[in-house]
């Protein structure tokens, strides 16, 4: 039976409870995945903290999560339905290929590309990331260290900064030792705290021996580092400046694998674990930072600004006090001003509504009344939603804003120049109504110059 439990989200798994965990796993023949009650146990724990799949009494139903999760000897990897077949098993690598690209043309983890030689010799996605982390995080510490003043108090020799008053002795035979207290650039900060505790639980968790030489060297190199254990709610008190903020894509993985693991420091043991990438998050930066770094995708005709994440205003107020911040993923202001919002849901084509959420249409509305648009975006993933036509709705009692419902295809292969530039062409193809829209304004100004028209 197999360990390693591949599953596309929005899939459903059929469980069947043993006694031991030697008989766990997933049994290819009768589609069955057998499991313990203690690592089912552990499983939901993972669940409640973040929602990546919902369990029921005999089958397990994935969600909108890209990510692996450890419980007793089996590992069920969750990944992105960006094809419109089930058949994840053949199109694994692509799939792998095409998660990397997106995180690293997003916010969320800045690493470098790996090669699909290595995918093929790590293709499991835990194995992947951690060598991603691993490798990348090794290339920065040969070059760079985090270091900060920290205050010392000392008994010196020699006078360094100032002179602890208080702690000077009066005894002529210690008149040559000077209390001191100063400030010393350390490398035993929280940011490689934080670094040197993930490493130092990851090597007990990788199989390939190159990540686990990366990870050993990390170690090295933090040796004079305190190794104590790191809580996500430290991670959030780092401050990063110019100096280590490249050091922030290390940190979030950190926090991620930290966040949903069961650990000690003294066990140096992960009992159970999930690492999961939220889709909804990743598809929202991916095409934000795609429409960034090709701005012919909105500008059609006229050039325009684009806004990410920009405040326009509160949706409510209560004794002067703003609620509910409006932020728009994305803004494009010119001749007309666009809302582009992206969503990670699944559709219906066989309902009328297509199951358009109408919490999103009023946010949409509200957006638009805010930032005085007339025109937005809803802009889905198309691998979940192969058959869901595009659609455009009017919205408000004056049908004065145009709401367009699009999907874009997230199968190319990204891996591959030919892959990205036809999955630009295809984003651009999406803002092909901004033509229209313009060629609409153009007749109008045309019409008001002309006289008694």
């Amino acid at each position: 039976m197999h360990k390693l439990i591949p599953i596309s989200e929005y899939s459903t798994i059929l469980y069947q409870t043993c006694e031991h965990h030697d008989d766990e796993g997933y049994d290819e023949e009768k589609k069955i995945l057998y499991i313990t009650e203690e690592s089912l146990h552990h499983l939901e724990i993972l669940t409640n903290e973040t929602k990546f799949a919902e369990i029921y009494h005999d089958r397990i139903r994935t969600l909108n999560y890209a990510g692996v999760a450890k419980v007793g000897s089996i590992k069920i990897e969750i990944l992105p339905k960006f094809f419109d077949n089930d058949d994840i098993s053949a199109d694994k690598q692509k799939i792998m290929n095409n998660l990397l690209y997106m995180l690293q043309h997003s916010n969320l983890f800045n690493f470098k590309e790996l090669d699909s030689a290595d995918l093929d010799i790590k293709n499991d996605f835990l194995e992947v990331m951690v060598y991603l982390f691993a490798k990348n995080l090794t290339q920065l510490l040969k070059n760079q260290q985090d270091r900060q003043y920290v205050t010392c108090e000392d008994d010196l020799r020699f006078v360094r900064e100032k002179i602890i008053t208080q702690q000077y002795s009066s005894n002529p035979a210690r008149l040559h030792i000077i209390p001191c207290r100063f400030h010393e650039r350390s490398i035993n900060t929280l940011v490689n705290q934080t670094i040197k505790f993930t490493a130092f639980l990851l090597v007990n968790l990788v199989n390939d021996q190159e990540t686990y030489r990366y990870l050993k060297y990390i170690l090295s190199i933090l040796d004079a580092v305190d190794l104590v254990q790191i809580y996500p709610s430290d991670i959030k008190k780092i401050y990063f400046n110019r100096l280590n903020k490249s050091f922030r894509p290390y940190t979030n993985f950190c926090e991620l694998f930290l966040r949903h693991s069961t650990l000690t420091l003294q066990a140096s043991n992960v009992e159970f674990f999930s690492l999961m990438i939220p889709m909804e998050k990743l598809f929202e930066n991916f095409i934000t930072q795609m429409i960034l770094v090709n701005p012919a995708v909105v500008h059609q005709v006229h050039p325009r600004s684009i806004q990410p994440q920009k405040f326009i205003g509160h949706l409510a107020y209560e004794d002067e006090r703003g609620l509910f911040e409006m932020k728009p993923d994305i803004i494009i202001n010119g001749p007309e001003t666009l809302i582009i919002d992206t969503k990670y849901k699944i559709l219906d084509p066989e309902d009328g509504k297509n199951k358009i959420s109408q919490s999103d249409l009023y946010q949409m509305y509200a957006y638009c009344r805010e930032s005085g648009a007339n025109s937005a975006v809803l802009l889905y993933p198309e691998g979940i939603n192969y058959q869901v036509p595009d659609r455009t709705f009017k919205l408000g009692k004056d049908r004065d804003i145009t709401l367009h419902i699009k999907t874009i295809p997230l199968h190319y292969d990204l891996s591959k120049e030919e892959g990205v530039k036809e999955f630009v062409n295809q984003l651009m193809k999406t803002f092909d109504f901004l033509k229209e829209g313009t060629n609409v304004q153009m007749v109008q100004a045309i019409i008001r110059e002309i006289p008694n028209f």
